[in-house]
């Protein structure tokens, strides 16, 4: 029988998206919860919102510095060895997480959960290069940054329901959550190590024909990038740099959202926990939304410049509208604003990327992209909790995030330019 790239990429699709789907689902679930452990375990262990700020987004310097390095690991060693590593690794710093006793320990736990999660979002980005011929690209990050906005949408809820445990063999509700949603995390690590294929000439599940056909699309998306410039050239070439600080932007105001996010659904009035983290989940639900609508747009028009800038301009937009209505729920319809700027921009925006890189550029430029811009996440949790304490509103630290916004608005809009030339 006839085949066709489309049947194959479908087929491919469907064997290791979901893997890499949950993965990456796992991975923000661990990363954000501590957003709903804050609300009995900052006063358990007596921190202020500036210390709990701080220390949370010390997760992102040590996922900040070893970013690179693990992707370049990733591609010596392969994937399926590297990703495994990584999921085993922060499942266990997570749950560790359970057993801190004061603001240092928490502390140091953060960067070592930072330091065991690098390079599982960029490694999965170079991992899909070696399935996905270059027109399928937009679509793959698409599909695999929905785990972007189910992970709090859905984890908001289960979270306050381990929570609700509070006493449970002798721990803290914010014990339980760390430990109980740490094992998913190992265990897919471990079925990765057994089960992810590693690349289209190694399975079983593809005939012969169709790995030729695959492989040859490959081939030719590899051939068409090969150049005489080194890989150093994907982190200087200014255009990276442009995309960098627009990442940037955009983490401080989405990572210092959703960290602080229960605290202030919190803060709008007396609610049980499980309520407070039902209502978290609201703003996710119109990113997930969004997040099909604007990918199915780009990929439409073949557009990724102003689909990006449209949505930060979206989320400025909405940080706006919850600022001024900080103190009742509307702010929750500002919130979910935000969040449909924030997420719906996402499969453009990797497009966008690897517009610009070469396929042997791909690994240091998908890595280097998120080192850079994963810095926000320590930026904006800091600065949100500083304002708290500052002003004894939360209404002055969404207005530091409609700063950044605007901001990366800006710069979207006058400095990304096309990316037809690759790095």
């Amino acid at each position: 029988m006839p085949y066709n790239i489309n049947q194959i990429a479908k087929k491919v699709a469907w064997r290791i998206m979901p893997l890499a789907i949950l993965g990456y689902f796992l991975a923000y679930v661990d990363r954000i919860n501590v957003g709903f452990a804050a609300l009995t375990m900052r006063n358990d262990l007596g921190m202020t919102a500036t210390a709990f700020g701080f220390a949370t987004g010390l997760f992102f310097w040590g996922y900040a510095l070893l970013e690179v390095p693990s992707n370049i690991a990733l591609s010596k060693w392969g994937a399926r060895i590297w990703l495994s590593r990584i999921m085993i690794s922060w499942g266990i710093v997570s749950a560790l997480t359970a057993f801190v006793s004061g603001i240092t320990d928490y502390a140091i736990l953060r960067v070592l959960l930072g330091i065991a999660e690098a390079g599982f979002f960029p490694g999965i980005l170079l991992y899909f290069t070696y399935w996905f011929p270059k027109q399928f690209m937009a679509r793959a990050y698409g599909f695999f940054t929905l785990a972007l906005v189910f992970s709090p949408m859905l984890g908001a809820p289960i979270s306050t329901a381990i929570m609700g445990l509070d006493g449970w063999l002798g721990l803290k509700g914010w014990q339980l959550m760390f430990i109980l949603e740490s094992l998913p995390t190992i265990l897919v690590g471990i079925i990765i190590a057994l089960a992810l294929p590693e690349k289209p000439e190694n399975v079983t599940w593809l005939t012969q024909q169709e790995k030729n056909i695959l492989q040859e699309e490959l081939a030719q998306d590899t051939q068409q990038t090969i150049n005489k410039t080194k890989w150093y050239h994907a982190i200087i070439d200014s255009r990276v740099w442009v995309i960098c600080s627009v990442y940037l932007c955009y983490t401080i105001g989405s990572i210092g959202m959703v960290i602080f996010l229960p605290q202030i659904i919190q803060s709008l009035g007396k609610q049980t926990i499980m309520t407070t983290g039902w209502l978290s989940s609201i703003p996710y639900i119109a990113g997930a939304i969004s997040l099909v609508i604007f990918g199915w747009s780009s990929d439409r028009y073949s557009e990724r410049h102003w689909h990006v800038s449209l949505g930060l301009a979206t989320t400025t937009f909405g940080f706006a509208l919850a600022t001024f209505t900080m103190g009742s729920y509307w702010a929750i319809l500002g919130l979910s604003i935000a969040a449909i700027g924030m997420y719906g921009k996402m499969g453009a925006f990797w497009a966008l990327c690897g517009g610009i890189l070469k396929k042997n550029k791909a690994a240091v430029g998908f890595a280097f992209i998120n080192s850079v811009g994963n810095l926000g996440g320590f930026i904006g949790p800091f600065l949100i909790g500083w304002a708290r304490d500052l002003t004894g509103s939360f209404s002055g630290s969404i207005a530091v995030l409609v700063f950044f916004s605007l901001v990366g608005t800006i710069i979207s809009i006058f400095a990304i330019k096309n990316t037809e030339t690759q790095i």
